[in-house]
C-alpha cells in the first residue's frame, strides 16, 4: 500500500510538468532563458530556494541534478530556472558542498526538488 501510494504522487507530481503553458506546472521554456515554473506549482511539489550567501555553499542532496558524470544546480534568474554545473564534495549522507565559477553570492537556489524540475525539463525536451 505504502508504495502504491508514492507510485500514485510520482505520477501526479509527473504528469504535472508534462505540458507547457499558462494552465500547467512548466508555464513557459527556452534554452536562452530556461524554465518559467508557477509558483504555485513550486509550493504544491514542496520546492523550496535559498539565497546563497555564504561560502562554502552547503545544500541538500535534493538540490543536486545528476546527469552522466555532471553535477548542476538550478538557479532563479527573475522568473526563470536554469541549470548551471557546478563541483560537489559530499559532506554527509545527504548534506554537500558545492562550487563552480556561475554560482555566486545573491543567487537564488532552488534547494529541494530540483530532480523533479529537471524531469519536467527532460520531458518537455526544453534541455536539446
Amino acid at each position: 500500500m505504502k508504495y502504491a501510494l508514492l507510485s500514485f504522487f510520482l505520477f501526479l507530481s509527473v504528469s504535472a510538468f508534462s505540458q507547457v503553458g499558462p494552465k500547467y506546472a512548466i508555464e513557459e521554456f527556452s534554452k536562452s532563458k530556461g524554465l518559467k515554473v508557477n509558483p504555485k506549482a513550486l509550493k504544491r511539489m514542496g520546492a523550496e530556494t535559498k539565497i546563497i550567501n555564504n561560502w562554502p555553499i552547503t545544500v541538500n542532496e535534493e538540490a543536486i541534478v545528476f546527469i552522466k558524470d555532471q553535477t548542476y544546480v538550478y538557479l532563479a534568474r527573475g522568473d526563470y530556472f536554469y541549470l548551471t554545473e557546478v563541483k560537489v564534495r559530499k559532506m554527509s549522507a545527504i548534506i554537500w558542498e558545492i562550487s563552480g565559477a556561475g554560482v555566486k553570492s545573491g543567487d537564488v537556489l532552488l534547494s529541494k526538488k530540483a530532480e523533479l524540475l529537471h524531469l519536467g525539463q527532460i520531458m518537455n525536451k526544453a534541455d536539446e
